[in-house]
């Protein structure tokens, strides 16, 4: 290693730079077919002799379209589980705030309100999780 010249070193991590965007670049497209595969099919796994790959999907939420909630569910239960901090001016306007993880807790309150917390929903990104299969 230490006899090499300062142009072998650059070129060697130049070469090791452009096969990993190559495999970054495969990975990628399998990638994306793994999960052109899943939607076509309705599926969240795919198994093969030795392993499982599981799609997890995140979400994030519009919360300007929460403010329905208020008239579905009482403001004081919103606020005392602390999914639901309202507006308030003090030296300086503080925004309302929605916390969907307690937020959630209320899908138990009907139907409409499960759809509207449903409908907020926005993508947000997916993962695949290999593991062995048992």
């Amino acid at each position: 290693m230490a006899n090499r010249t300062e142009a072998e070193v650059v070129k060697n991590y130049l070469q090791a730079l452009a096969n990993q965007k190559k495999a970054n670049d495969e990975v990628d497209k399998a990638k994306y077919h793994v999960k052109q595969f899943m939607e076509d099919k309705g599926a969240e796994e795919l198994i093969d002799d030795a392993k499982v790959i599981t799609m997890v999907r995140t979400w994030d939420y519009d919360k300007s379209r929460l403010t329905p909630l208020l008239e579905l569910i009482p403001s004081e239960d919103l606020v005392s589980s602390g999914a639901y901090t309202p507006k308030e001016t003090k030296m300086v306007e503080i925004e309302e705030k929605w916390d969907i993880r307690i937020l959630n807790k209320f899908r138990k309150r009907g139907s409409e309100v499960a759809e509207l917390l449903e409908r907020i929903k926005l993508p947000k990104s997916f993962y695949f999780k290999v593991t062995d299969r048992r």
